[in-house]
């Protein structure tokens, strides 16, 4: 009996110790790592003044690239098989061999606030506007039709599906949004205080985030209407936005640290387990993970299980992919669904009423091999069957539930 208790003990310590987020990377440099993205087998760190770094598995190891960044403020980065951009106060930077070397495309100069890809267009935020490239940015095209600010500054844009969002202007705020690949534009944030800047901007479905010296201001219904997010400190305006589905929404800021949300940004809660300091200028998700980025130049990395509830519960690799019923079923509120994952990959696990409709996203994210359970809380949704469907590659499995209240 007190060998069991020992080791109860040694676990129950063992497992706080590593629910907390680690240090994967120091690069000693002293400047801030501003952005992260990806292209599916890589993950980038864009460091000011040093250029970029990468990692090809999931910020365990960090290399830096041989590249003419150097001395460079970087605002965002973005990626796409080969092709690395570079949004910097100089310009546009681009590499077309994975982020090795980097080209200034200077037939388009100035300063480069946001850049982002959507299907084969380029898209850049500049002091004067939006502009958009059909050639990975050998020409490019002003697109500020619709867009009426006295400075229409670029600072932030993002993208879901086809739709376009575009933070415009200097302390004068102003969203628009583009369903035609950014050849109209329409003003959607009557809400929002004018006298801030939007420094970040986060889609994703019906959500989306902007990020203001203010705080954080959130819609979910494509922008029609915005609220400022309680508890949210805004002393700087310095926000990492990311999320997964639209559940779980997740902000860094500068001064307070990482706030979470499972339950579509109603609440939220810090996280700082393992943070003794703060100053983070950047957050993504990548991999099953949550990546901060710091001024100082450290990036910490956190499972995104930990943060939301989903938690491996084998280390037997399967032989195959499944989904399993929910338990229990029918089910008030809460059940747990179980799946297995054979191999490396991008997951989805979605969930649908019954004329079909899609109504909630409880697993979007690449995830090893191995056997998982999660947790769904429905309390938002009504009683009546629905259907979850997860898809893995060409693996793809419904299951029928059922919510009674």
């Amino acid at each position: 009996m007190k060998k069991y208790t020992l080791f109860l003990l040694l676990f129950l310590i063992t497992g706080n110790l590593n629910s907390q987020w680690m240090v994967v990377s120091d690069t000693s440099m002293h400047n801030s790592v501003d952005a992260f993205c990806d292209n599916g087998n890589n993950l980038y760190a864009a460091i000011s003044g040093v250029g970029i770094f990468k990692s090809t598995n999931s910020g365990v190891n960090w290399s830096s690239t041989v590249s003419n960044l150097i001395n460079q403020q970087i605002n965002t980065v973005i990626a796409k098989d080969s092709f690395v951009f570079v949004a910097a106060m100089s310009g546009l930077f681009r590499s077309t061999n994975y982020g090795l070397t980097f080209d200034s495309l200077t037939s388009n100069p100035g300063t480069a606030f946001s850049v982002i890809i959507l299907n084969n267009f380029l898209y850049k935020g500049k002091t004067n506007g939006i502009y958009r490239s059909s050639d990975w940015g050998n020409s490019w095209t002003i697109i500020n039709n619709g867009i009426n600010v006295p400075t229409p500054d670029g600072r932030s844009l993002a993208s879901y599906n086809n739709t376009i969002y575009a933070g415009v202007g200097t302390y004068n705020l102003h969203i628009y949004k583009s369903t035609d690949y950014g050849d109209n534009w329409e003003y959607i944030s009557p809400d929002i205080p004018l006298n801030a800047i939007p420094y970040s901007l986060y889609a994703y479905d019906n959500l989306l985030l902007c990020g203001t010296a203010n705080g954080v201001y959130k819609t979910t219904n494509y922008g029609a209407n915005w609220g400022l997010i309680q508890g949210i400190p805004g002393d700087i305006g310095l926000f990492g936005l990311t999320s997964n589905g639209t559940r779980n929404i997740f902000i860094s800021t500068y001064e307070h640290g990482f706030f979470a949300s499972n339950d579509y940004g109603q609440t939220f809660i810090n996280r700082n387990e393992g943070l003794s300091f703060f100053g983070f200028t950047a957050l993504y998700k990548y991999g099953g993970f949550l990546f901060l980025g710091r001024t100082s130049g450290v990036i910490y990395r956190r499972p995104l299980s930990e943060v939301i509830g989903i938690n491996s519960i084998s280390t037997e690799i399967p032989n195959e992919f499944k989904l399993f019923q929910n338990y229990p079923n029918p089910f008030n509120s809460s059940t747990s669904i179980e799946y297995q994952i054979s191999k490396l990959g991008p997951v989805t696990i979605k969930f649908y009423d019954a004329n079909g409709r899609e109504v909630e996203t409880l697993v979007n994210e690449v995830k090893r091999a191995g056997n998982y359970m999660a947790k769904f809380n429905a309390s938002l949704l009504s009683s009546g069957i629905y259907f979850y469907r997860m898809t893995a590659g060409d693996f793809v499995q419904t299951k029928k539930m059922v919510l009674i209240k």
